[in-house]
């Protein structure tokens, strides 16, 4: 493929994914970051493209940008739902989800601290990354501390539970991965291992499972959505 105008990303000091992407092993000279996707799509679609052969770059590059889209919409309603509109709140969700995602093979304490740290370092920099070790409220639920340790081994439970479903896998019908995710996200977030944040990270966490399995990214929108949502943890032992 020649080189163009657009032959890298124009945020390359800063873009959240790093190295540039390659399809079906060749450079297509774009990160995923939104402008770069748009700016090469438009590049492609308008023909000054002669070394392209086929259409299977632009198709791969829509595709993509169409998945972008869902992880933004999916990250700003998660942030709604916990009423954090800021931009910098967002900017900070989109680069927890690029961890997140490129880390996705590698679940355990560490990872899902990491999530935390890099979610909340902007907006609260004492709890984030940290285990919580004060009593917390989820509705009308009462989470007593007891120590760190318990909530890292039950932390360290979980995951084992969340690997299992990786395993499990083949054989099992989209509902049945859909019920267990489910479940997963709900013990999630009942365990509620940190002072605040829980509810965006266990939903990062959700939705990189449900990749995981060849789900869709589930997007729960601010308002009837947001209260459907919250019903999944009353016969959990209350609301989130």
């Amino acid at each position: 493929m020649k080189q163009s105008k657009i032959n890298k990303c124009q945020h390359e000091d800063n873009c959240i994914y790093g190295d540039l992407k390659q399809i079906d092993g060749k450079p297509c000279y774009i990160c995923q970051c939104g402008d770069c996707l748009k700016h090469f799509i438009i590049w492609l679609e308008e023909g000054d493209n002669e070394d392209i052969d086929n259409n299977d770059l632009l198709v791969e590059s829509i595709k993509l940008a169409h998945e972008r889209d869902d992880v933004e919409m999916f990250l700003r309603n998660s942030n709604y739902i916990e009423r954090e509109y800021s931009e910098n709140a967002f900017d900070s969700s989109m680069n927890a989800w690029a961890f997140a995602f490129e880390n996705r093979n590698s679940v355990d304490i560490k990872y899902i601290l990491k999530i935390h740290k890099i979610l909340m370092k902007n907006l609260n920099k004492d709890i984030a990354g940290k285990i919580r070790k004060c009593s917390v409220c989820i509705g009308d639920r009462f989470c007593p501390y007891i120590s760190e340790d318990l909530i890292k081994q039950e932390l360290k439970d979980w995951c084992k539970r969340y690997d299992f479903i990786d395993i499990k896998k083949k054989g099992m019908s989209n509902v049945d991965l859909e019920k267990i995710i489910k479940m997963h996200h709900i013990q999630f977030e009942l365990l509620h291992p940190f002072q605040d944040g829980n509810g965006r990270v266990g939903r990062i966490l959700m939705n990189i499972e449900r990749i995981k399995v060849g789900l869709p990214i589930l997007i729960i929108h601010e308002g009837i959505e947001q209260s459907s949502y919250y019903k999944w943890f009353q016969n959990g032992g209350g609301k989130k």
